[in-house]
This record gives C-alpha cells, sequence and structure tokens, in this order.
C-alpha cells in the first residue's frame, strides 16, 4: 500500500469534562451555603462580645467612679475631721455652758454628717455589688441562652450541609456518568468506525489479490504454453535428428556390409 493510499487518522472527539466542571460548581454552591449558615453562628459570637465588651467598658467606667468617690470621700473626711478636731479644741476655752452646749451639739451633728456620708457611700457600693451579683447572673443565664441558642445554629448548619452535600455528591456522580457514557459511546463508535475501516481495507485486499492471482495465473498459463510449445519444438527438432542418425547409421552399416 502506498502514502498515498494511506488514510488519515480522523481526530478524537473530545468529550468534555462534565464532572470536573460540575465539582468546581459544587465547591461555590456549598461555599455560599457554609458562609450564610456560619453568618447566624458569628452574629451570635458578635453580639455576646459586644455585650462582654460593653459590660467591661461599664465595670471599668463604674471602678474608676468609685475611686473617685472614694477619694473625695476620705479627702472630705479628712477636712471635716481636721476642721472638728480643731472645734474640739476651740471648746476647750468656752465657759458659756450655753454656747458650749449648742457648740457640742453641732460638732455631733458633724460627726454624724460624716457617719452618715460614710454609711451612704457604703450603702451606694453595696448597691453596685449588688446590682453587679444580679448583672453577673443574668450574664450567667445569657451565657447558658447563648451556648444553646450556638448548638442549636451549629446543629441546624450541619443538618444543612450534610443534605446539601448529599445533593452535590449525587449531583456530581450524575455527571461523571453522563461523562463515562460519552466517553463509552465515543470509544464504541471508534472500534466500530476501526472495524468497518478493517473490513473495507480486508474487501479491497482480497479484491486485489484476486485480481493479482488471476494475472498471475494467466501469465503462468502463458509460459505454460510457450513452454508446451518450445518442448514440442525440441522433440521435433530431437526426433528429426534421430531419424537423420539412423538413417547414416543405416547406410555406414550398408556400406560396412559392401566392403
Amino acid at each position: 500500500m502506498s502514502k498515498n493510499d494511506k488514510k488519515m487518522v480522523p481526530e478524537r472527539v473530545k468529550i468534555p469534562a462534565y464532572g470536573d466542571e460540575r465539582i468546581e460548581e459544587a465547591k461555590g454552591i456549598l461555599e455560599q451555603v457554609r458562609r450564610r449558615t456560619e453568618e447566624k453562628i458569628i452574629q451570635i459570637k458578635v453580639d455576646t462580645e459586644e455585650a462582654d465588651k460593653e459590660r467591661r467598658t461599664t465595670e471599668e467606667r463604674n471602678k474608676k467612679e468609685r475611686a473617685n468617690k472614694i477619694q473625695n470621700e476620705v479627702i472630705q473626711s479628712h477636712k471635716k475631721n481636721v476642721e472638728i478636731d480643731w472645734n474640739w479644741q476651740e471648746l476647750e476655752e468656752k465657759e458659756d455652758c450655753k454656747e458650749l452646749a449648742e457648740d457640742i451639739e453641732a460638732q455631733q451633728a458633724a460627726c454624724a454628717k460624716i457617719i452618715t456620708d460614710k454609711m451612704e457611700l457604703i450603702k451606694e457600693f453595696e448597691a453596685q455589688i449588688d446590682q453587679k451579683d444580679s448583672h453577673y447572673i443574668k450574664a450567667i443565664q445569657r451565657m447558658s441562652e447563648d451556648i444553646d441558642q450556638l448548638i442549636t445554629q451549629m446543629k441546624e448548619q450541619f443538618v444543612e450541609m450534610r443534605e446539601y452535600y448529599d445533593q452535590q455528591l449525587q449531583g456530581i456522580e450524575s455527571e461523571f456518568d453522563r461523562e463515562r457514557t460519552a466517553i463509552l459511546n465515543r470509544n464504541k463508535d471508534e472500534v466500530e468506525n476501526l472495524f468497518k475501516e478493517h473490513r473495507t481495507i480486508e474487501s479491497d485486499y482480497l479484491s486485489k489479490r484476486q485480481e493479482q492471482e488471476a494475472e498471475n495465473a494467466a501469465d503462468l498459463e502463458f509460459v505454460m504454453r510457450q513452454d508446451a510449445n518450445k518442448q514440442a519444438e525440441q522433440k521435433i527438432k530431437l526426433e528429426t535428428e534421430m531419424q537423420i542418425l539412423e538413417k547414416c547409421m543405416e547406410d555406414m552399416k550398408a556400406v560396412y556390409k559392401l566392403n
């Protein structure tokens, strides 16, 4: 078979990568679902952190206010104590009983005012402690509620993600089956075309072989006829020569007999 008789190999049909394309699509869908479901969880964390930040800010502010109040109370109390001590010294020099009684009463009122201010400050701090205890209890309850809500959201996320993963997995398997079917059909067509081409080549070869055998048979018959004719001519030639030689021999025998 010459080079001109060779057929060009057909370009193979390219099958799209349905499975890989579906995997990339599934990744995008699952990422969107994950972000959407995590937004609720993240929001719970953000709200908790904001509440805790606000609580710390309020506590720090109250702490500074308490420190300022204590410092102011110490200063004011010191001033009042110094004033009272000074007044007591002045009372020792007074001789008027009525005036002395009035001054002692004023001193007692001033001492009572100092004690009252201290008690009010103590009550205020105790109220803040009670308020802090109450806030702590509420914070614990809020934390428990946030944890329960967080667990609920995580469970919902898990269930939803599991459903989406199952759906996407089925879709991916379907696309891979589609790709596999397309590849099998392509390979089947290629095999059928190869067999068809093989049968065509085989038929052409048999036809050419039969033609070649017929041509060879005709040539052989022609050669055999030529050989038969040459053999017949050679036989005739040999028989003629034999006859001539036999005649010569007879002539020679006759000559010998005459002698």
